[in-house]
C-alpha cells in the first residue's frame, strides 16, 4: 500500500516519520532490556533450585521471553528494510501483542497472584513513549480491563487456571484488584503527563532548531553577499571560515584556506593577530598580499574578537577590503596635484627670482666700466635710473654693490635649494628609528644657532622609546623646519616647547607617534591657517614660503598627518602624527 493512500492520521510526514522511527527504536530497545533483566534475575535467583526453573510458571515465562526476542527481531528487520509505511499502526500492533503476551503470562503465573502483572505498566510506558498522552491513557484503560476480565473470568471458572488459584475471600480479591487497577491508572496518568511534557519539549526543541536553522541560513546568505572579505581564525591561529569575497579578493579559494594556519594563508596578518591581546580589536591596518597572478593586492582590514555564548574569546574575526584600486587612484591624484603644483611653482618662481636678478643686473651695470658708443646697449631686467646721471663709484660704493650681488645670489641659491627640496622626488629610505633621539639631537644642533637670541627650546622626552619607520634625513628636516619656524614666530624671544609621545589606539585612530612643537609667538591669523602649507605662502618679510610646504610633503610621504592649532596672541601648536613601527616579537627575533 502506498503512502498516498493512507489517511493523514496514519501516515506521518517526513519529519514526523523520522521522530516516530526513533521512538519505535527506543520502544524495542526498552522491551529487550526489560525482558533481559527479568530473564537474568529469574535465572540468578533460582539457579540453585532446578525444580523451580523447570516449573510450569518458569516455562511460561521463558516462552514469553523467547517469543519477545523473536518478535523484536522481526520488528527491527521490518523497520530497517523500510517495509513499514504506517508507523503508528505498526506501534499499535507491537503494544497490542505486548498486552496479549502479558495477559497470557499473568494467567499462566497465577492470575491475581502473579508477580508479572507489572508488565502492564511497562506497556503503558511504551505507549506513552510512542503514542503520547492519549496512547498512555488508552493503554492504561485497556490494561485495567484485561487484568480485571482475566481475574474475574478465572474466579468464575470461565477461563480455566493454569496453576491452582489461592482461595481468598471476595473482599481480599476486590482489594487486590482495586490496588492493581489503581496502579495501572496511576502509571497511565503519570506516563501521560510525562508524554505531554516530552511532546512540548520536543515542540520547543523543534522550534528552536527551526529558528537556529533560519538564523544560520540568513547568516550564510549575508556572509555570501558581502563584498568584503570575512575570515574567522581560532585561538590556535587556524582559519575556520573563509567567505567567497575573501577568495575573490585574495585569489585563494576556500578549500585552500580553511583549516590551514593563517600565517601560511595571509602571512602579513599573523603578526597583527599575535600582537592583539585577548578581547582587543584592531580598528584599521593595511597589509600587502602577493596575488597568485603575480600582482600586489593592498588590503585594508580590521579585527574584532570572536566570542561564544558564554562571552569567552574563541578566536578573531577579520574583515578586509581591497584597497588596490583606491591606492592607484590616490597615486594618480597625487601625480595630478604635483603637476598642478608645478604650474603654480612656475608662476611663483618668475616673481621670486625677478627681483634679485634685477638688483644683481643693476649692480653689475654700475660696476661695469663705460663702453664705446658703438657698442649695443644691454637691456636691463628692470627699470633702472639713467647711467649717464651717475657719478663715478668710490671703493665703498663698489664694495656695497658687490655685497648686494652676493646677498641676492645667496638668496636665489637658497630659494632654488628649497624649491628643489620641495619639488624634486626623493627616494625615501625608511628604517626603524627612535623619534625621541632624533628630536633630541636636532634640538641640540639648533641650540648652537645664534640667529635667534632670546629663544630657548624646552624638550620633553618620552618616558619610553617611540619607534617609527622613517627616512632619518627627511624626518630631521621636518623637525628642523618646525623648530626654526617656531623660533621665527618669536622675534622678541620666548620658549619653544618640543615633545614626543606614543599615543595608544582608540576607537577613532590606531596607535601612533606624535611630535608636538609649540611656540609662544603672536599666533597665526584665522584667514592664513588654511594656506600655511601652500607653496610660497608666507607672512614673514624674508620668508620663501617653502619650509612648511616641504614639511607637509615629507609627512604625507611617511603616511602621517600634520595639524596646527593657533589663536591670535597665544602662539601656534604644530602636531605631527606618524605610524608606529612594528617591532619584531621576541620569538621571531630568536
Amino acid at each position: 500500500m502506498s503512502v498516498a493512500a493512507a489517511g493523514p492520521d496514519e501516515v506521518a510526514s517526513e519529519g514526523e516519520g523520522l521522530s516516530t522511527r526513533k521512538k519505535l527504536g527506543f520502544l524495542m530497545l526498552f522491551r529487550v532490556v526489560l525482558i533481559t533483566l527479568v530473564l537474568g534475575t529469574t535465572v540468578a535467583l533460582n539457579y540453585a533450585d532446578p525444580e523451580i526453573l523447570l516449573s510450569t510458571r518458569s516455562i511460561y515465562l521463558f516462552a514469553v521471553i523467547g517469543m519477545t526476542y523473536v518478535l523484536t527481531l522481526v520488528y527491527g528487520l521490518a523497520l530497517q528494510t523500510g517495509r513499514v509505511k504506517r508507523l503508528h499502526r505498526f506501534a499499535d500492533l507491537q503494544i497490542a501483542i505486548d498486552l496479549a503476551m502479558t495477559t497470557v503470562l499473568v494467567h499462566a503465573t497465577g492470575g491475581i497472584d502473579s508477580a508479572y502483572s507489572w508488565f502492564y505498566s511497562a506497556s503503558i510506558i511504551g505507549a506513552a513513549l510512542v503514542r503520547g498522552r492519549r496512547g498512555a491513557l488508552g493503554i492504561a484503560a485497556v490494561s485495567a480491563l484485561l487484568f480485571s476480565a482475566l481475574v474475574l473470568l478465572t474466579r468464575a471458572g470461565v477461563v480455566p487456571p493454569v496453576l491452582t488459584p489461592s482461595r481468598v475471600s471476595a473482599i481480599t480479591l476486590t482489594r487486590q484488584l482495586v490496588v492493581n487497577l489503581a496502579a495501572f491508572l496511576a502509571v497511565g496518568f503519570l506516563a501521560a503527563q510525562l508524554a505531554a511534557e516530552l511532546s512540548r519539549a520536543g515542540e520547543r526543541l523543534e522550534a528552536t532548531r527551526t529558528v537556529a536553522s533560519d538564523l544560520a541560513a540568513r547568516s550564510a546568505d549575508v556572509i555570501r553577499c558581502l563584498s568584503s572579505g570575512l575570515v574567522t581564525v581560532d585561538l590556535d591561529g587556524r582559519v575556520t571560515s573563509w567567505n567567497e569575497a575573501a577568495g575573490d579578493i585574495t585569489g585563494i579559494p576556500r578549500s585552500a584556506a580553511e583549516g590551514r594556519p593563517v600565517r601560511e594563508v595571509l602571512p602579513a596578518l599573523a603578526p597583527l593577530l599575535q600582537q592583539a591581546e585577548a578581547g582587543s580589536a584592531l580598528r584599521r591596518a593595511e597589509i600587502a598580499l602577493t596575488h597568485p597572478d603575480g600582482g600586489t593586492v593592498w588590503l585594508g582590514l580590521s579585527t574584532s574578537p570572536l566570542t561564544d555564548h558564554r562571552a569567552e574569546t574563541i578566536g578573531h574575526i577579520v574583515n578586509f577590503q581591497d584597497l588596490t584600486a583606491l591606492r592607484e587612484m590616490s597615486a594618480a591624484v597625487k601625480r595630478s596635484e604635483q603637476l598642478a603644483v608645478v604650474g603654480k611653482l612656475a608662476a611663483s618662481i618668475a616673481h621670486e627670482i625677478r627681483n634679485p636678478l634685477a638688483a644683481i643686473s643693476g649692480s653689475v651695470e654700475l660696476l661695469e666700466p663705460p663702453t664705446s658708443s658703438s657698442a649695443p646697449p644691454v637691456p636691463p631686467l628692470a627699470p633702472l635710473a639713467p647711467l649717464a646721471a651717475l657719478a663715478p663709484l668710490t671703493n665703498d660704493e663698489t664694495r656695497q654693490l658687490i655685497g648686494i650681488v652676493k646677498r641676492e645670489v645667496a638668496r636665489m641659491n637658497g630659494l632654488v635649494t628649497q624649491l628643489l627640496d620641495y619639488a624634486r622626488p626623493r627616494t625615501m629610505l625608511a628604517t626603524p628609528l627612535e623619534l625621541g633621539v632624533l628630536v633630541r639631537d636636532t634640538v641640540l644642533v639648533f641650540g648652537q644657532d645664534r640667529s635667534f637670541p632670546g629663544v630657548s627650546v624646552q624638550h620633553d622626552e618620552a618616558p619610553a622609546p617611540v619607534m617609527v619607520n622613517a627616512d632619518p634625513e627627511q624626518l630631521r628636516q621636518v623637525v628642523w623646519n618646525l623648530i626654526r619656524n617656531g623660533a621665527e614666530a618669536m622675534p622678541d624671544g620666548g620658549t619653544l616647547q618640543v615633545s614626543v609621545r606614543a599615543v595608544p589606539a582608540s576607537a577613532d585612530a590606531p596607535a601612533h607617534a606624535e611630535l608636538v612643537v609649540k611656540d609662544s609667538g603672536a599666533g597665526i591669523a584665522s584667514d592664513d591657517v588654511e594656506r600655511i602649507f601652500d607653496p610660497f605662502f608666507t607672512t614673514k618679510r624674508r620668508g620663501t614660503g617653502l619650509g612648511l610646504a616641504t614639511v607637509y610633503r615629507i609627512v604625507a610621504d611617511h603616511q602621517g598627518t600634520i595639524e596646527v592649532a593657533t589663536a591670535p596672541g597665544s602662539g601656534a601648536v604644530f602636531t605631527v602624527s606618524l605610524p608606529l613601527a612594528e617591532l619584531p616579537s621576541p620569538a621571531a627575533a630568536q
